[in-house]
């Protein structure tokens, strides 16, 4: 359940950011995170969303890594080729025959240079040995705290042959643009998307009819989109309803639930102005001083989560920084001066950005034959950065 949670800022705001300032993704490449095959070459935005959902590591940098967690076991005696067995104890009492169906459902809202970004995008496939392992989620901060993020944290490799992981999954590597990156090789399920009939999304205006997009990597997306739907069409701080009657064929009977989108998260202070020189909002910081942000909260805590907050610098010679925090959506954070200042932020706004999620509450779903779900959803809201020269 670790991969579905830890994809859904990555799935939101990469995409709604490729759609902001035209970037593009390869689908087949990121099915190739969820089957273990060989992807080609694509265009589009929802099948990324199909891999960073089944296997795939959010954090808003990463592009389909999958965590360590996710690993089937490993161990036991070394096999004919040297590579280790996998141990009885380690198998455990996991059936893939009757593993059920696995699903996500994801709603997204991103504010970015002015422009509104929506996203509706979801996915079902076979579920998987990981799909049930809870594992600690590294990447998740404790509330009110801001840290240097660790890329330098070394891969940690789990298996080093399909022989040392169980007989349904295989000992596969991250994928990055397609390609196998060296010593992240963890035990995972081969996999594809698959199509049960048509998902319906309903809440604010009419339905949204959500199909199996084979140019998407088998993402569920309104039909011939990228996963994003028209501005306005889905309305902040509603409940929505899912559906669908599902294909018993494959497992899966008629199933329905609801997500919450909460409120659009909306800045207080600093104060949001234009750039005299470019035609994008900034805020001001000094990065000698705290930055005190404040904002609209966004109600209960019980039926709205915390905020992540990143604040990212960089520079023309290629210099940069960042930081991250989490919060309690209780209306002010405060990022000390000295974290401030590891955001190394470059002179032009242009290349510093201000980024913040509200997560909503984790969705409800039922249905025959349905075991995993992770259904959400998350506001985005960024904003770029002039940092000021300090006070004489």
């Amino acid at each position: 359940m670790q991969t579905f949670a830890k994809s859904a800022s990555f799935v939101a705001s990469s995409l709604a950011i490729c759609c902001a300032i035209g970037c593009a993704t390869d689908p087949a490449a990121v099915a190739d995170e969820v089957d273990g095959g060989d992807g080609g070459s694509a265009s589009g935005g929802a099948g990324g969303t199909a891999a960073g959902m089944s296997g795939g590591h959010g954090g808003g940098t990463d592009t389909g890594g999958t965590e360590a967690g996710m690993s089937g076991g490993h161990g036991g005696g070394a096999g004919d080729d040297g590579c280790g067995g996998v141990a009885e104890a380690d198998i455990g009492d996991f059936d893939p025959e009757t593993a059920g169906i696995s699903m996500f459902l994801q709603l997204g809202e991103m504010v970015m240079m002015g422009q509104q970004i929506q996203l509706v995008v979801g996915g079902f496939m076979n579920a998987g040995r990981e799909d049930f392992e809870e594992t600690p989620d590294p990447d998740v901060l404790p509330l009110d705290t801001c840290v240097i993020p660790d890329a330098a944290r070394p891969p940690a490799p789990g298996c080093a042959c399909d022989a040392e992981c169980p007989s349904d999954q295989k000992c596969l590597p991250e994928k990055d643009d397609g390609q196998p990156v060296p010593d992240t090789e963890q035990c995972r399920t081969p996999r594809t998307m698959l199509d049960v009939g048509s998902m319906f999304v309903a809440g604010s205006g009419d339905p949204l009819e959500l199909v199996f997009n084979p140019g998407q990597s088998g993402a569920y997306t309104t039909p011939g989109s990228d996963g994003t739907v028209p501005a306005g069409t889905l309305v902040s701080g509603t409940t929505y309803t899912l559906s669908g009657d599902g294909d018993v064929d494959q497992g899966l009977g008629a199933f329905s639930g609801e997500i919450y989108l909460p409120p659009t998260f909306t800045l207080s202070s600093p104060p949001i102005k234009p750039d005299p020189m470019m035609p994008i909002s900034i805020i001001e910081v000094d990065t000698s001083k705290d930055l005190v942000l404040t904002w609209e909260a966004a109600g209960s805590t019980d039926s709205v989560g915390a905020l992540n907050i990143s604040l990212a610098g960089a520079s023309l010679t290629g210099e940069g920084g960042g930081i991250n925090c989490r919060a309690s959506d209780d209306g002010a954070f405060t990022i000390p001066a000295d974290r401030v200042a590891e955001a190394k932020l470059g002179d032009t706004a242009f290349f510093n950005m201000l980024t913040i999620e509200r997560e909503g509450p984790q969705g409800t779903v039922t249905g025959d034959g349905l075991t995993v779900h992770e259904v959400g959803a998350l506001q985005t809201f960024t904003v770029n950065v002039q940092p000021l020269a300090p006070a004489p």
